[in-house]
């Protein structure tokens, strides 16, 4: 009997030991399978540089449209300017989908670029020579939970005070406010990606 439980416990210890063995093969396996299928991806495109969000993406052409032809909520919160007499509404649910967190126009002759992240709910608004071309800026992502944009090639902190523009000025107010007092306004319209 002493016997019978010595080759049973020898025989469960290998079973174990085979299992494991087998366990750790297969393991190996597909590991060398997952490496292989990634083997001739190209090199990283950033360098190795990484963001918490990556997200640099052009700055699209953007519309306006008349206040009537707005479907906007009364509580929804506008960015507001006046340039030359006309008064411009850029809704921040406009500026909150990827890719849309800039719009840089030229109103008038003035050129203008409206910048908000709705993550760190930071607005800044730039301005240019009047008459000059529009504002190279665009978006290029999220980083320590701050807005990264890129002016003229260079990376900067949304709210970063050494931005080579100067700032422009504006009031952030409900729609219900703004159209209320500017029904002849203009509004930024929504973007729809094709």
């Amino acid at each position: 009997m002493t016997q019978v439980k010595k080759y049973s416990l020898q025989a469960v210890c290998l079973l174990v030991l085979a299992t494991a063995f087998a366990w750790g093969y297969l393991t190996y396996q597909d590991l060398n399978l997952s490496r292989n299928r990634y083997a001739d991806l190209p090199p990283d495109p950033t360098g190795g540089i990484q963001m918490s969000t990556p997200g640099s993406m052009e700055t699209v052409d953007r519309t306006f449209e008349a206040v009537s032809d707005s479907k906007l909520d009364d509580e929804d919160i506008i960015i507001a300017l006046e340039i030359n007499g006309v008064h411009y509404a850029y809704p921040k649910c406009r500026l909150s989908d990827i890719g849309a967190h800039v719009a840089s126009e030229i109103l008038g002759d003035v050129p203008i670029a409206v910048t908000y992240c709705n993550e760190s709910e930071c607005v800044r608004v730039f301005t240019g020579d009047i008459g000059g071309d529009r504002l190279d800026i665009t978006q290029e992502g999220l980083d320590k939970d701050k807005f990264l944009i890129l002016v003229n090639g260079k990376q900067f902190f949304q709210d970063d005070k050494s931005i080579p523009l100067q700032d422009y000025a504006f009031e952030l107010v409900s729609w219900n406010q703004w159209k209320t007092e500017h029904p002849d306004g203009l509004v930024l319209a929504e973007y729809v990606w094709e």
